[in-house]
């Protein structure tokens, strides 16, 4: 009798991570990070925006949902500036910053967030420098 519930308990517990396998594959599965989304047009120098003017950077289009980080710098005195994202869910700094002056100060910014794919068009951001007079400056890479 003892070898068969031996034999029993074995099998059973085979049987289970034989069936739970696939369950907990699929959980660590979904918590892998997304890969990488590019900015197509980095800045190998500082640029202007004149006033009234845009700076639009494109994103490389994407097959699957894929992150977005990109640092920035801004300078101005220069204000008000927009950040308007196309196709990209904003996260951290982005997501709570739509508007914003910038002081005599550089402002280092992290453009993240979550890109999916459209056939709308290739995903973007780009900064609009609504001051009357002055320009914004701005370098962005890939981070």
């Amino acid at each position: 009798m003892a070898v068969i519930a031996r034999n029993v308990g074995w099998r059973l517990a085979f049987l289970l991570v034989f069936c739970l396998a696939p369950v907990a594959d699929g959980i660590a599965g979904a918590a892998a990070p997304l890969h990488r989304a590019q900015m197509v047009n980095e800045d190998s120098h500082p640029h202007k925006v004149l006033p009234g003017a845009i700076s639009r950077f494109f994103i490389a289009p994407v097959t699957e949902r894929r992150t977005l980080d990109v640092k920035c710098t801004l300078s101005g005195p220069v204000g008000p500036v927009r950040l308007v994202l196309r196709g990209v869910a904003p996260t951290g700094w982005a997501a709570s910053h739509a508007g914003f002056h910038i002081g005599r100060a550089e402002l280092h910014v992290d453009i993240e967030g979550v890109v999916t794919p459209n056939g709308t068009g290739h995903p973007f951001f780009e900064f609009v420098n609504d001051d009357p007079v002055r320009l914004l400056w701005h370098q962005c890479y890939n981070n």
